[in-house]
């Protein structure tokens, strides 16, 4: 199967702060929306199909990247930047990802008041990307088959005759093993075991240590209804590809991607030469769209053609991402 999930385009900016002449930063999003972020770290990325890594002191050829960060981030303005005429496609922002801890060593989340929201597809980490919650009131989203393709992003230019898909996450369903049936209701033991350090936080869950019940309220996740059964996925990965296919991120890196890029456009049109249906909706605000496919090598062909569009935009593959804990 391919899915093409849409989640909302709108971009994250900064928090306001208090002295003058401080670094801007994004507190922890406590909104009931989801935004994207335009992020900027370190990793590992494909240039001619070979796995370059960019140490985390190396400040010259950072990847930039659209995402979804809902933690805390470093902020710089991107100057030059035409902020009337984009409608969205460009990025004014860039965001360093970094999780806040106090002095005992927890996690800074959000005010007294707010419930953080969680982050999902999760793209950091050393073994692959996640996808563990959003939408999945959808149970299709609960069973996908191993090799299944999710095309995470935006409708830019929405109810125009220009409208397309603006792609930011290809995320590839792992093998059998990379699955994780849960109950946010249940011991999360075994999900705390599977996933990266932090991620129970960072998709705002308690830690099975102090209480296996879900911690927030999700109704402020728009489109995260308050079901209790999910799946988790761990993508197949650049190291641990599934028929020839890894999860990746579109990016850019070093100078190309200081000024920022457009997320890839992907329409109806974009594989119909070599599939049958149109697997791509340019209207969309939110939602996902299903497209049933007879094989794996299906979908192979139709990575490769995304592979082919991405590398035509000027983009690499980002398959490793990091974030920083202060």
């Amino acid at each position: 199967m391919i899915v093409q999930f849409l989640h909302t385009s709108g971009e994250h900016s900064f928090t306001k702060s208090k002295n003058e002449g401080e670094k801007l930063f994004k507190d922890w999003n406590c909104d009931i929306k989801h935004q994207r972020k335009y992020l900027c770290t370190t990793g590992a990325y494909i240039k001619n199909g070979k796995k370059i890594e960019v140490k985390e002191n190396d400040t010259t050829n950072k990847i930039y990247f659209w995402g979804e960060w809902e933690p805390q981030s470093e902020v710089t303005r991107i100057v030059n930047q035409d902020t009337c005429n984009d409608d969205g496609a460009l990025p004014h922002f860039i965001h360093e990802p970094f999780l806040r801890l106090n002095e005992s060593g927890q996690l800074i989340k959000g005010d007294k008041n707010s419930t953080p929201t969680n982050t999902d597809p999760f793209v950091f980490g050393e073994d692959g990307f996640y996808y563990s919650y959003c939408m999945q009131s959808i149970k299709t989203l609960q069973e996908l088959d191993p090799g299944s393709i999710i095309l995470f992003g935006s409708t830019i230019k929405r109810d125009t005759p220009d409208a397309y898909f603006a792609l930011d996450t290809v995320f590839v369903v792992g093998p059998k093993e990379n699955k994780l049936k849960y109950n946010i209701n249940n011991d999360l033991s075994e999900l705390e075991e599977f996933a990266p350090k932090y991620y129970l936080d960072i998709m705002n869950y308690k830690s099975s240590e102090n209480n296996p019940n879900c911690s927030c309220n999700k109704s402020k996740s728009e489109g995260c209804e308050k079901e209790e059964d999910f799946t988790c996925y761990r993508g197949a990965s650049y190291k641990n590809p599934i028929n020839g296919m890894y999860s990746f991120a579109p990016c850019k890196v070093g100078s190309e991607g200081e000024k920022g890029f457009e997320r890839v456009k992907l329409t109806k049109d974009s594989f119909n030469q070599i599939y049958k249906e149109a697997i791509i909706s340019n209207n969309n605000a939110q939602g996902v769209n299903y497209t049933k496919t007879d094989k794996i090598q299906d979908n192979f062909k139709i990575w490769t053609k995304l592979c082919e569009i991405i590398e035509n935009n000027g983009c690499y593959e980002a398959v490793k991402l990091n974030y920083t804990v202060r």
